[in-house]
């Protein structure tokens, strides 16, 4: 799910990869032209005015097989994807420092061993179904058995449990001071899990 300022908005599923290449391509435009407005600036400089009746061609070099994230362990497939489609309990800004995702705040115990998640409500997914802790705890534990990738960095969690439908609990068996970063990748996805999605050929977050 999209976070759209998190105003409750879902994020569209992506059904074909060149749709979603040119949904890329417009988010990405639509972005540098709020940066420039916020900046002072110009939007559209003269110099980069398209001519009138001018075409945007975007190329690829090669389609990705499968657009299942859950099973494509290629990095191209994780940029594409990851926040453009899916969205992770925790994010990383331009400075690579964490910042809250679909967990707006965290804690850890002094022994390093169970984290407190307080995830977000009134979030859903593109298709209108509630994420909650559920959500998260479902994505996790089935990230876990069923080996996807990323996920074998997650083999230190004894436990994940949810506490109502905006806390998740995460116990460790010894201290890992990379498992927030873990969980702003692949590791860290939410799913719908009650969806009936083909994930080869699509992708909804």
């Amino acid at each position: 799910m999209r976070k759209a300022r998190y105003a409750k908005k879902a994020k569209k599923g992506v059904s074909s990869w060149v749709i979603f290449i040119v949904l890329i391509a417009i988010m990405s435009v639509v972005a540098w032209g709020g940066w420039r407005f916020l900046d002072g600036r110009s939007i559209v400089p003269e110099s980069i005015v398209p001519a009138s009746g001018s075409v945007l061609k975007i190329g690829l070099r090669t389609a990705p097989a499968s657009l299942d994230i859950r099973t494509d362990d290629s990095d191209s497939l994780q940029q594409a994807l990851i926040e453009n489609v899916y969205e992770t309990l925790i994010k990383r800004d331009g400075n690579n420092a964490l910042k809250p995702g679909l967990a707006q705040s965290w804690s850890v115990s002094s022994d390093g061993l169970n984290y407190k998640f307080r995830i977000r409500s009134g979030v859903k997914f593109a298709n209108g179904d509630v994420m909650d802790s559920g959500s998260v705890l479902q994505s996790l534990q089935q990230g876990i058995t069923k080996s996807y990738p990323g996920y074998e960095k997650l083999t230190n969690i004894t436990s994940v449990s949810n506490s109502g439908p905006d806390i998740l609990n995460i116990s460790l068996k010894m201290p890992d001071p990379l498992l927030l970063r873990r969980l702003a990748g692949r590791a860290g996805i939410v799913y719908d899990t009650r969806a009936s999605l083909n994930y080869a050929s699509d992708a909804m977050g």
